[in-house]
Order: structure tokens, then sequence, then C-alpha cells
């Protein structure tokens, strides 16, 4: 997450500037979830938190279940990408 923070402090201007009129700004962490482990702890730093708020984004969580039919996860999960959008869906 903190990576694609810097992503979008580097952004050039024009773009930059559609980011920062977007109503709804949201880093999303995305886990695939089975029956194992009984419990799975993720922790964000303050350091990455912080760094989402300077962006006035927020961090959303969605919980995906996992596949059965189709074999296993791709190793590492979705990958991360950069959206926004004018107004929320």
């Amino acid at each position: 997450m903190q990576m694609l923070c810097e992503t979008v402090r580097e952004l050039p201007a024009h773009i930059r500037k559609e980011w920062d009129e977007s109503e709804f700004r949201e880093f999303s962490i995305g886990y695939h979830v089975g029956d194992d482990p009984l419990c799975f702890q993720e922790h964000l730093n303050p350091e990455t938190t912080s760094m989402a708020a300077e962006l006035g984004a927020g961090i959303g969580i969605a919980l995906y279940p996992a596949p059965h039919d189709e074999g296993e996860p791709q190793p590492g999960g979705p990958k991360p990408e950069l959206t926004f959008m004018k107004k929320p869906l």
C-alpha cells in the first residue's frame, strides 16, 4: 500500500488533479479466505495509514471466497491496482 501511495504522490499533475477531485478514494486490501487458518490477522502500521490519510484515501478490506473448483488462488493473491472515480457506486 505504501508503494501505491508513492505512486499517487508521483502522478503527473493533470492525473493527480483527477485523484484530488475524486469524491471517493480508497486503497482496497483483498483476501481469499477459506477454512484455515482459524484466525488471520493483518496489521497496518501508522506510517501506512498516515500516508493514505494524507492522500484523502480510506482503506477498504474485501474478503473473497476461496476457489474450490478451480484450484488454489494465484500465488501472492490479487495484484494491487490504482483506480479512482468521480462518485462512489
